[in-house]
């Protein structure tokens, strides 16, 4: 509302002028501590808010790890069947290998019986000690095929090399060369009457019965051959058909359908619960925290209202001062201090309009710079 020309008007006009400013400033103060209320309920409400989504994802997380767990404590069992299924299926089928190589090196076992036999009666007939009848000899007297000459030369790199430095390392003699010399002279003297007695006592004595013996043996030897080649075939053999193990395949196949129908199961639980459970479950958490957010939020209402009243009061009282004050004495005066000089001034000169009061007041300012300036003698 305009009320004219304020310049006009007494001293009383300058004091409604003042009470407008204080009362101005004092909604201002008022506002500046609203904003900081409403900033803080704003906050409270953002981190209850924070604090309702934790808990929220907290609970779905829990529930997702007990319903995951039970689902995997279902599989883990029939994994556990499983694995015991399957040692009862290897341990039968180990079984049936076994009978399976036993049934197929029948006769070349039966084979090395005989002529096992039939080297003894050479022995026997030859009149030879048993105890030649062995792998040792054979190999170092009588050798026949490429795995007695590697006997020989192991036997070789055991006499002349491991056994000599063995004994140095054992006895650490202080001459060196004498004791090589001692250890390889009576390795070759021992070595070689060994050699000479067992000769004479099998070769010498009865020459076709250690020849035949040594057939005989090779002929062990290669049925050995044939025997672990049939069972490494076997084996290896993939094929389980011949051994009769389909309940145990069935019975596996059965399990492992159990467990894709769990798994499906469980796939299907975790996806309701993000879908469907999870929102039931923040209704809930909410609905528990519901009567404190409607307390801060009544608040916050109850603040933001009083802060736009305050702020129309403010707009309000801006506006009048605006129009019907600052647009006469000018912005400069517009201030509780300015106003309180300007009435003082008033009184002491007993001054009626307010537009001689400014000029005084001015003059006063002016005289007061002008003296302020003047250089001191």
């Amino acid at each position: 509302m305009n009320k004219g020309n304020v310049l006009e008007e007494g001293v009383w006009e300058l004091e409604k002028l003042r009470d407008q400013l204080i009362g101005l400033d004092q909604y201002k103060r008022e506002l500046s501590n609203n904003d900081i209320a409403e900033q803080q309920l704003e906050m409270g409400l953002q981190q209850k808010e924070a604090q309702i989504n934790n808990e929220i994802t907290a609970v779905v997380n829990q529930r997702q790890q007990e319903i995951a767990q039970s689902y995997e404590e279902q599989i883990k069992r029939q994994n556990a069947k499983i694995k015991k299924i399957r040692e009862k299926k290897e341990k039968n089928k180990s079984e049936k290998v076994k009978e399976r190589i036993s049934s197929e090196t029948q006769m070349l076992r039966d084979s090395n019986k005989k002529l096992s036999e039939d080297v003894s009666y050479e022995f026997r007939q030859g009149k030879i000690a048993r105890v030649y009848n062995n792998r040792l000899y054979f190999a170092m007297l009588a050798p026949k095929g490429m795995s007695d000459v590697l006997l020989d030369i192991i036997v070789l790199l055991l006499l002349f090399i491991a056994l000599p430095k063995s004994l140095y390392w054992i006895m650490t003699p202080k001459n060196r060369v004498l004791f090589y010399v001692v250890t390889y002279g009576l390795i070759i003297l021992g070595t070689g009457i060994l050699y000479y007695i067992a000769y004479y006592a099998t070769k010498l004595k009865n020459p076709d019965a250690i020849e035949n013996s040594r057939e005989l043996r090779y002929q062990m030897r290669q049925n050995d051959k044939q025997i672990a080649k049939i069972k490494r075939r076997i084996t290896k053999d993939k094929d389980e058909s011949i051994y009769n193990l389909d309940s145990y395949n069935k019975e596996i196949q059965k399990l492992e359908k159990k467990i894709r129908e769990i798994q499906q199961e469980k796939n299907e639980a975790l996806a309701t619960l993000q879908n469907t459970t999870s929102n039931v479950l923040a209704s809930e958490v909410r609905a528990k925290h519901q009567m404190e957010i409607s307390d801060l939020q009544s608040q916050y209402e109850v603040q933001k209202e009083q802060t736009h009243h305050v702020e129309e009061q403010i707009a309000m009282i801006t506006s009048d001062l605006t129009n019907n004050y600052q647009a006469y004495i000018g912005k400069d005066l517009m201030n509780v201090e300015a106003v309180d000089e300007l009435i003082e001034i008033m009184n002491i000169n007993q001054l009626r309009a307010i537009s001689e009061g400014i000029q005084l007041y001015r003059n006063q300012k002016v005289q007061l710079q002008t003296t302020s300036n003047v250089p001191a003698k």
